[in-house]
């Protein structure tokens, strides 16, 4: 039989209370939202050819890829052109195509997306162009 008088019940609270807060902070899961892009501004920015405003939004969606190199990808970006895609697509009612990456011949080579939406009733095709920059960013270039 146990002897309630030897139970010393503040400190037996204060377990159960320490035991209960970590387990309600372990089962806390922060949820993890993929960033979204200012959609208007992005399109406005394409049909302008506005290639600040264009690289302005992909930034927002692009700020925690980081490359990862793997034997047939050493730049590290291929994974990334995708989620980015992926993104784009989750964010705004268009459709985003990675066209090639690391396919355009400069220093460094360059990558296309290829975006396709509608605007004031009309069909737009329009492309952008990334590099990675000197601190292995993608980084907007061209706007066409």
């Amino acid at each position: 039989m146990i002897d309630l008088l030897a139970i010393d019940l503040p400190k037996l609270r204060n377990t159960i209370i320490l035991l209960l807060l970590i387990v309600t902070c372990y089962s806390c899961t922060k949820e993890q939202l993929d960033p979204t892009m200012n959609c208007p501004a992005f399109k406005r920015g394409m049909l302008e050819r506005n290639t600040e405003l264009v690289a302005s939004e992909v930034d927002k969606l692009t700020e925690d890829l980081l490359p990862v190199p793997i034997p047939l990808d050493s730049v590290g970006h291929l994974k990334n052109i995708t989620k980015l895609t992926v993104r784009m697509n989750k964010s705004c009612n268009f459709s985003a195509r990675g066209i090639c990456y690391l396919c355009i011949p400069s220093n460094p080579p360059q990558s296309e997306i290829e975006v396709v939406f509608t605007s004031t009733g009309n069909t737009a095709i329009m492309s952008f162009t990334l590099v990675v920059d000197s601190a292995k960013r993608l980084r907007v270039v061209d706007v066409f």
